[in-house]
């Protein structure tokens, strides 16, 4: 993947990049136009530079060749993800949703003068009127593979169209499609080597 160096830090970043992960500097200037829906609610619109979204199929060629597991992530990932990090294509959205998940990130969201808050806030994807819980759902990291927990929601978690049980950890897979009620995203992440792939590459290299 061709890198950079951010103008304003100084931090190496991918070319293609919108903004600097570092001191979250945009590179681009953004166009917003307002729309009007069936409801006749306006809602902001914004354009993001084709240029910088790599089409898919050109994604598919490229990595073809490489040996970067971080850039098969998806075909709109502008940098590449971490491997305590999870995307999350909500919906419509052109670009993810970055979520740090050390150990864990709970789904949910923000209220106004509550003192506890989720990690996420869902709200600007439409949480409340899609019946997103205050804390709706968990996140976690356990031993190098991502699992997702519902946490007893008034309109439940599902996980590929299946309904989770409350309090039950379920394993996640990369390209998984999650829904907090009725908001709809899919996940995508690295999928990290297990301690006993670990184990084999050592003794094979010994």
């Amino acid at each position: 993947m061709e890198t950079g160096v951010c103008p304003y830090c100084g931090s190496i970043i991918p070319k293609r990049a919108l903004s600097c992960r570092m001191c979250k500097r945009l590179f681009v200037q953004l166009d917003v136009t307002e729309t009007t829906d069936a409801q006749g609610k306006t809602r902001k619109v914004v354009a993001f530079p084709k240029e910088k979204i790599t089409p898919r199929a050109q994604l598919d060629d490229e990595n073809e060749d490489s040996t970067s597991d971080s850039t098969k992530i998806s075909p709109l990932l502008l940098e590449p993800l971490k491997v305590h990090e999870i995307a999350l294509f909500i919906e419509s959205q052109p670009i993810p949703l970055i979520v740090a998940v050390a150990p864990l990130a709970i789904l949910g969201r923000h209220g106004q003068h509550e003192s506890n808050q989720p990690q996420v806030d869902l709200v600007p994807f439409g949480a409340f009127e899609k019946g997103v819980s205050r804390f709706h759902a968990c996140l976690r990291r356990e031993h190098s593979a991502f699992e997702i927990e519902d946490l007893a929601s008034s309109n439940g978690t599902w996980l590929n169209d299946r309904r989770l049980m409350p309090s039950q950890p379920t394993a996640l897979r990369a390209g998984d499609t999650i829904r907090l009620g009725q908001l709809k995203m899919q996940v995508m992440f690295i999928d990290a080597p297990s301690d006993s792939d670990q184990g084999k590459n050592a003794s094979s290299e010994a």
